[in-house]
């Protein structure tokens, strides 16, 4: 395993045990509620699906959300990005991910 991908396990499991855990559980629901009715999109649907819920001190938080989606096989990245339509992301790119039907 690459010392990178390591690190980036060893911090999910940081978020999960910590008190954001709930919060990425609430997420993950809104993901495979976007996933089933999108065929692509990027992490900004979701966070437009989680409008009206709190939100995480950590922006990065969505992170493991992603990860848990595509380690359940419910989407699958893609090579493409989009700029992202936030403001607060500064129209920087976002991955695409695509739903597993």
């Amino acid at each position: 395993m690459h010392q990178g991908d390591m690190l980036r396990d060893q911090a999910l499991a940081r978020l999960e045990g910590s008190r954001r855990a709930s919060w990425i559980d609430i997420a993950e629901q809104r993901g495979r509620e976007v996933a089933s009715l999108m065929t692509e999109f990027t992490s900004d649907d979701i966070w437009l699906a989680l409008e009206g819920s709190q939100r995480p001190l950590e922006p990065r938080a969505m992170g493991p959300v992603l990860t848990r989606l595509s380690r359940a096989g419910v989407i699958v990245a893609t090579d493409r990005v989009r700029k992202s339509d936030l403001p607060q992301c500064h129209s920087r790119p976002k991955r695409i991910w695509r739903s597993v039907k």
